[in-house]
């Protein structure tokens, strides 16, 4: 599907009528996620880091938008039978991000050094400069059937609806020739995870979710995203709810002049 509205119906329908799809769901947390010695997630560890540019969705301009994801997570988690409730994640407010584009992915590492790792981020630096801030507008909020409780945009108009995204990741393609090849098509903020289930979602337990989803899209449908910075990120270990390992904040739209050396905490 060419249009990511589309898509976005896709997963909506999907969704509605079979809820999780469990072997989708746990293939992806086996890839991404494993328990530690307490029984809780935590990222695996990687040989070589995840890298990727993202766009927060800064409290500074977006407060309110991301309260009310957190809203939207508490009461979707609250829909879940209790064993669910135990294995969901929630992404921490100031880590709600988009990703635009990896150069770098679990399944596709690319070992660097560390003069080659600096290069790379003089790349996205480059990139960053030539784009603009911009802003999109929420489109809808969607459980995914592989566990993700999603917030999807687009550009506000007519146009292209992945806008000022859309400019970023050509970008970065044609920066980027050796990236991989599996890189992301939509426009979404990851709100909340199921990492495990056993057994299908009951029917009630979709119908709930589905009405909670419907509500936020009522409240937040058309509202403006104001995106003005990219997270550089580098990881040695798969993050869990949001970015936890280095990160370098890159303006859009004039060139980056401080040093490119700050640890996201």
């Amino acid at each position: 599907m060419s249009n990511i509205l589309d898509v976005y119906d896709s997963i909506e329908k999907e969704f509605q009528s079979d809820g999780f799809d469990v072997k989708a769901l746990n293939a992806e947390s086996d890839l991404l996620l494993a328990r530690n010695a307490n029984g809780d997630w935590e990222g695996k560890k990687l040989e070589d880091g995840i890298r990727f540019a993202a766009l927060p969705l800064a409290m500074i301009y977006n407060e309110a938008i991301c309260r009310t994801l957190q809203r939207l997570a508490l009461e979707v988690i609250g829909c879940l039978p209790e064993t669910l409730q135990r294995e969901t994640l929630v992404t921490p407010i100031e880590e709600l991000h988009l990703t635009v584009f990896h150069t770098g992915r679990p399944e596709y590492l690319r070992p660097m050094t560390a003069e080659e790792e600096a290069a790379e981020w003089v790349k996205y630096s480059d990139i960053c400069s030539q784009v603009v801030s911009f802003s999109l507008e929420v489109d809808r909020v969607v459980m995914a059937p592989t566990g993700a409780l999603l917030l999807l945009l687009r550009a506000p108009g007519c146009g292209d609806p992945l806008g000022g995204v859309g400019i970023l990741r050509k970008m970065f393609v044609k920066a980027f020739s050796d990236a991989p090849t599996k890189q992301a098509r939509i426009l979404h903020c990851s709100v909340a995870r199921v990492a495990a289930l056993d057994e299908p979602l009951p029917t009630a337990c979709i119908a709930a979710v589905q009405e909670v989803c419907n509500k936020y899209t009522s409240e937040l449908k058309q509202e403006m995203v104001h995106l003005t910075k990219v997270w550089a990120i580098s990881e040695d270990s798969i993050p869990l709810e949001g970015p936890n390992g280095e990160i370098f904040e890159l303006p859009l739209g004039r060139p980056f002049t401080g040093e490119l050396s700050q640890t996201f905490t």
